[in-house]
């Protein structure tokens, strides 16, 4: 009796320990996936073409500047030289008159457009090209002097 006790003690342990490794390769697995996936999609850029394109959502989400929408905002660089896209609407309702409207990207300011009416729905597209490689910046911020 006491050899069944022993032979039905390590069939458990045996059962367990393979219960256990199958648990934690299962956990190792899924953690190398989630991993994975994160580093995928947390990667900034990606290159499509020859051309290199930055994703980050953070500096090219849709925003709002006094009571203008700024959408569809890129930023890519072919060769030498990097170029930043978007689209100014006017949902206002009204014609929209911009002394000055500025860009910075990081601490380099750019001019996008002086005495200009954007007539109530109108889509302004803007384009600004560098000859460096802008893909790293951190920040992009919109300024209007009326």
């Amino acid at each position: 009796m006491k050899k069944n006790v022993k032979k039905e003690q390590k069939i458990n342990t045996k059962k367990i320990i393979l219960i256990s490794i199958i648990i934690i390769a299962f956990i190792a697995t899924t953690i190398f996936i989630i991993l994975m996936v994160n580093s995928k999609e947390n990667k900034k850029e990606f290159k499509i073409d020859g051309i290199e394109m930055t994703k980050n959502n953070d500096i090219l989400k849709d925003v709002k500047v006094a009571e203008l929408d700024i959408t569809n905002q890129t930023l890519y660089r072919r060769g030498g030289e990097s170029t930043f896209n978007a689209i100014i609407i006017n949902n206002t309702g009204k014609d929209y008159y911009i002394k000055e409207l500025y860009i910075t990207f990081d601490k380099k300011k750019v001019l996008l457009a002086r005495n200009t009416t954007l007539k109530s729905g109108d889509k302004k597209p803007i384009e600004v090209t560098f000859d460096s490689n802008m893909l790293n910046i951190n920040k992009i911020e919109y300024e209007i002097n009326n």
